[in-house]
């Protein structure tokens, strides 16, 4: 339910790198959506910046924030 809630959907599509690839800037805030998982997003209009779980190095970053669509093929 957490997931269905997050997205309005029944799932939710990611990029995933390794945390270390990864550059973001500006404030966000982080919202305990489990146990292990991370979500992160903008304070002022709740958009979703990316999530984590805290026992992987990787960053989920959803596939509706880039500005280019088209640019992944699902692999897992």
């Amino acid at each position: 339910m957490t997931c269905r809630r997050g997205h309005g959907s029944a799932f939710g599509a990611y990029a995933i790198y390794p945390r270390d690839a990864v550059e973001l800037r500006g404030a966000l805030a982080t919202w305990q959506s489990s146990d292990e998982g991370r979500r992160h997003f903008c304070p002022a209009c709740g958009s979703v910046a990316y999530m984590e779980f805290v026992s992987r190095d990787e960053l989920d970053l959803p596939l509706g924030a880039f500005d280019e669509t088209g640019l992944f093929a699902p692999d897992y």
